[in-house]
């Protein structure tokens, strides 16, 4: 027997009793997915069922307390509606604005259908801030993604670090290939910022050059995402010293170069028929 506690007492649920060890349910399926939200932006949140959903209810944290949001046949209330960060949608979407740090939490959601049965599930919104650069940055590159190194010192330390990123994003190295040169000690760091609530994360990687003449390596920098806030999430430095820049590609002449080329080979030629005829 189905027993409804929903018109008397907000938010007690639909609950069923069963005798001995014959189970009934008045709760179907609901999936509400994980959200990582960008700090300062917007988002309407929605979950999915297999059935029309006729009355929204939105609660942070679990269904035991008084719903955040609700959308019913009565029309749009709850305990944040109306207020600076929370809304609900026509359609029952809860609408987080201008998400802030302290928005970060779990959610419950529960979904009443026509027949009164009712389907409910929990999720967790994480509140991102996303590094400037995006992406883990090797210090002595310019740029994301990868880099060259021509003159290193015989003894000195390759650093990779993201500022300013919530989550805590961890970095690794990942020693690709290497000739002539020796990587003995890897140690990391990672530092809160309190103020914006986000992380400074570096990784170091202490090397040896064994091989004055010619060291050739590729290491990359790889950084943990799980909320794919990063652009890219590894970097590369290729190392060349010595007799292996022998190797490189060699540079593009420009058509320019190419016809500063020709006029003084052509002025050389010119010059030295002057001196033969004269």
């Amino acid at each position: 027997m189905c027993v409804k506690y929903k018109e008397d007492i907000l938010p007690m649920l639909v609950f069923c009793t069963s005798i001995f060890l014959s189970i009934t349910t008045c709760e179907t399926a609901i999936v509400c997915p994980n959200v990582s939200i960008e700090k300062e932006s917007s988002r309407a949140i929605s979950c999915q069922s297999d059935r029309a959903i006729s009355d929204f209810y939105w609660y942070r944290g679990n269904s035991s307390s008084a719903p955040i949001l609700l959308l019913d046949n009565e029309g749009k209330a709850g305990a944040e509606y109306g207020s600076e960060h929370y809304d609900i949608s026509s359609n029952g979407s809860m609408i987080l604005k201008n998400v802030q740090v302290e928005h970060e939490s779990y959610y419950s959601f529960v979904g009443y259908y026509e027949n009164r049965k009712f389907g409910r599930a929990t999720f967790l919104v994480n509140v991102t801030i996303s590094p400037d650069p995006p992406c883990p940055l090797i210090r002595g590159c310019n740029a994301c993604i990868e880099c060259d190194f021509f003159e290193l010192k015989k003894e000195g330390t390759l650093t990779c670090e993201i500022k300013r990123a919530r989550p805590l994003l961890p970095l690794v190295w990942n020693i690709a290939s290497k000739k002539g040169i020796d990587f003995v000690r890897h140690h990391a760091n990672e530092e809160r910022n309190p103020e914006s609530d986000s992380w400074d994360t570096s990784v170091s990687l202490d090397y040896t050059i064994e091989d004055p003449c010619g060291v050739i390596g590729e290491v990359k920098c790889v950084a943990e995402d799980p909320s794919n806030i990063l652009q890219s999430r590894i970097s590369t430095v290729n190392i060349k010293t010595g007799n292996e820049m022998l190797s490189l590609p060699s540079p593009h002449f420009t058509s320019f170069s190419f016809s500063l080329g020709y006029v003084i080979l052509r002025f050389t030629f010119l010059l030295e028929s002057l001196l033969k005829h004269s």
